[in-house]
């Protein structure tokens, strides 16, 4: 289960603008629509600061900030789009099958 860390959830969601993005931004979390605006600009106002080896992208994540990245995957509808790749393949390793099977059944077809 995720820890509630201030940073991570920072990393967290500028992975997913960079990795999701349309148009620059990413549309379908609910704030973004709301404020017409991008994750990036709301990280920027909150002065979150990543260090250049930190966040950009899933695969530079730490484990707590990926489990955070893929509660926001579900909680933003996009489990679905999610591929057989590395993604795929920690989530199917790192969360129960139960889970798994609700939220990503794509991961579990052969």
């Amino acid at each position: 289960m995720a820890q509630f860390e201030r940073f991570d959830i920072g990393l967290a969601h500028q992975a997913l603008e960079n990795d999701w993005n349309s148009g620059g931004w990413l549309q379908e979390r609910p704030s973004n629509l709301r404020r017409m605006e991008a994750t990036h600009v709301q990280l920027h106002r909150m002065q979150f600061r990543a260090g250049m080896s930190e966040g950009g992208t899933f695969d530079a994540l730490e484990d707590n900030a990926k489990e955070i990245y893929v509660n926001a995957l579900v909680a933003f509808g996009l489990a679905l789009e999610v591929t057989q790749d590395e993604l795929g393949a920690w989530i199917v390793e790192q969360f129960v099958p139960e889970y798994v099977a609700e939220h990503f059944p794509q991961l579990l077809k052969g």
